[in-house]
């Protein structure tokens, strides 16, 4: 449950600065979102990949 709860705080941090600092460029907000996703990345899902239909 640790890691959901810092995963969320990050998340939410990088949100709100995001939001109060509107001189950051969407490339930059992109470039942090994409360090998130690689520090926190997920696992595949239980019971594996969904089949296509």
């Amino acid at each position: 449950m640790g890691d959901v709860s810092a995963r969320c705080d990050a998340l939410g941090g990088l949100l709100k600065a995001a939001g109060h600092d509107l001189a950051k460029t969407d490339e930059s907000v992109k470039q942090e979102l994409d360090a998130l996703a690689a520090k926190y990345g997920d696992t595949d899902a239980v019971g594996g990949q969904a089949k296509e239909k």
